[in-house]
């Protein structure tokens, strides 16, 4: 249950993020894909849509997402989102001036 609201509240995060960052509004217009973050089995996940600039999001998981993301159980899932969650803090905070375009590829 947990591991479902985590990727729900990360798609929340990145539609309140994609409102107050125009270099990051800039990147979701230039790309056009299907990510998917699941449990390694395929029983949980959640799908996000980046097209056009806008993102949708859903529970569940689709056939062939373009970019993917999977945990070999929900506990390791949980734990991993959570270091990450924190982690990102910690860089926003402290690197600031840190644009969306010096991690193009």
């Amino acid at each position: 249950m947990l591991f479902e609201l985590l990727l729900w509240a990360l798609s929340i995060a990145l539609r309140v993020y994609h409102r107050r960052s125009p270099p990051l509004r800039a990147l979701m217009r230039e790309r056009d894909f299907v990510g998917q973050i699941r449990l390694k089995d395929g029983s949980r996940g959640r799908w996000y849509r980046f097209r056009n600039g806008l993102l949708t999001s859903g529970r569940g998981v689709v056939s062939e997402p373009d970019v993917l993301i999977q945990f070999k159980s929900a506990g390791l899932g949980v734990r991993l989102l959570l270091q990450l969650g924190s982690g990102m803090f910690i860089l926003r905070t402290r690197y600031s001036d840190i644009s969306s375009n010096r991690w193009r590829s």
